[in-house]
């Protein structure tokens, strides 16, 4: 981006892109003729440039009073497809009401729910953005319309003011409320740059220029909380002009396992007129700073991918780079990745299966081998009844009498319950039997599921048998 109101933008043909091959595609250039460049034209001069953390959108602050964003409109088959389609780039938003001087800084929130802006009238304007229903285009692709509801004016910090004792307000009211600008005035900010920033998750927003106390200060905003700072970092020698934050976040210092609800800390670097200040969202006092890299005064700043490195700028044609050893900012943070192993459900109990009792007469058992037929019904396990399978072969049920050894075991008596041989049990056959279905099994047997009996059942007749009761030994 240029005065003259041009931003030229460079990329990998289209045809080399896809499957990270865009990236390797940097390091073979040899001319400049081997990227595609894009020209966006139409301001009046150009004072900060913000990317969207997808690439997908730029947002401009321009010296017309303007904040604008443009879209690239073939970016979702640059990326899905292997289409050779160029990036075309629209502008989608354009406002140049809300601020009434230069608009000297924009962010684009991470999260891509914020858009700000930054002026020199002493205002920050924060933007919701809201999403309409998307439209498809000629192509088939969704394409979102931007639209931002009106800003949140950051200008004023809120302080408790000298007890009062006028006698038109209430008794109780014993404190008012002052409003104190925020942010420097033109004249002293001694810069053409506001330029303010997100950190990397979107927890807070750090804007430079401020004034806290009559003293040179940068603000940081929690997300949402716009009307008073959450932090200040003061004993700037000159006004902030420019804020970057570091891409990689880093662990807490020792000791501490959560600071304001975050398991780590965002690093970020404020640029003075001559000096580079190193910060984190835990300290209130820089972790480094360098000093006279520069004849002229530093313009802008930007990390490297890995956090490990800082390139600065300035008006006299020159860019330094500070080098961080691994470890020196701090160990990088590394979100723990939750097992969601399988979770244990409560074996279920098998269901009890339903015991089919069988009986034949001997009359029944001649006709079953000559037919090859057996009737069989199925008893209800609610019955009080219980539960057991009588043989075919045989209409009684064995039980274990205990004998004189182990009668001396404890004092508890025993019941056995035996069931007569001489009288067998009454049942209905199946066509007695009221039934809801019936079915015929791959043996030949016709089996009938009692829904409802209709009839009460008639209970075998038991034999109790009482033994003495036990002796101790």
């Amino acid at each position: 981006a240029s005065d003259a109101g041009v931003i030229l933008i460079y990329s990998v043909p289209p045809m080399k892109r896809g499957g990270g091959n865009g990236r390797h595609y940097w390091s073979t250039l040899s001319q400049e003729k081997q990227l595609v460049i894009k020209v966006l034209s139409g301001f009046g001069g150009i004072y900060d440039i913000d990317w969207s953390s997808d690439s997908k959108r730029l947002c401009v602050g321009t010296l017309d009073h303007t904040m604008a964003i443009y879209e690239d409109e073939s970016y979702n088959s640059n990326q899905v497809s292997a289409k050779d389609k160029d990036s075309h780039w629209k502008c989608v938003y354009r406002n140049s009401r809300d601020h009434s001087h230069y608009v000297q800084g924009v962010a684009m929130d991470p999260l891509q729910n914020y858009v700000c802006s930054m002026s020199c009238d002493r205002t920050v304007r924060v933007y919701a953005r809201k999403v309409r229903k998307k439209n498809r285009n000629e192509e088939g692709m969704t394409q979102e319309k931007i639209d931002l509801g009106r800003g949140k004016i950051i200008r004023y910090r809120h302080v408790k003011g000298t007890p009062t004792s006028s006698p038109s307000k209430s008794s109780t009211d014993k404190s008012s409320t002052k409003r104190m600008v925020l942010f420097a005035e033109e004249a002293s900010s001694e810069s053409f740059f506001r330029r303010l920033t997100w950190t990397a998750d979107g927890a807070y927003l750090i804007t430079p220029a401020a004034v806290w106390n009559k003293e040179y200060a940068t603000c940081m905003f929690r997300r949402h909380s716009y009307d008073n700072p959450c932090k200040v970092f003061l004993g700037h020698d000159k006004p902030s002009r420019v804020v970057s934050a570091n891409p990689v976040l880093f662990t807490l210092p020792e000791g501490k396992e959560i600071h304001e609800g975050l398991p780590y800390r965002s690093i970020f670097a404020v640029l003075t007129e001559k000096t580079i200040l190193i910060y984190d969202t835990v300290h209130s006092r820089p972790l480094a700073m360098a000093r006279g890299l520069h004849f002229s005064g530093l313009t802008d700043a930007v990390w490297t991918p890995d956090g490990h490195a800082l390139i600065v700028s300035s008006s006299d044609g020159y860019l330094s780079m500070l080098l961080f050893d691994k470890g020196e900012l701090g160990n990088v943070y590394v979100k723990k990745k939750i097992k969601r192993d399988a979770i244990e459900q409560p074996e279920k109990q098998p269901a009890e299966k339903k015991s089919r009792i069988t009986i034949m007469n001997s009359s029944q058992s001649d006709d079953a081998k000559s037919t090859g037929e057996e009737e069989s019904t199925k008893i209800d396990d609610s019955s009080e009844q219980p539960k057991s399978k009588i043989p075919s072969s045989a209409s009684s049920v064995d039980t274990h009498i205990p004998s004189s050894a182990d009668t001396n075991a404890s004092d508890t008596s025993a019941v056995v319950i035996k069931q007569p041989e001489e009288k067998k049990a009454d049942v209905k056959t199946s066509d007695d039997i009221p039934s809801s279905s019936s079915k015929t099994s791959d043996d030949g047997m016709k089996v009938i599921n009692i829904l409802q009996p209709r009839k009460k059942k008639k209970r075998v007749p038991l034999t109790v048998v009482s033994t003495p009761p036990l002796k101790e030994q």
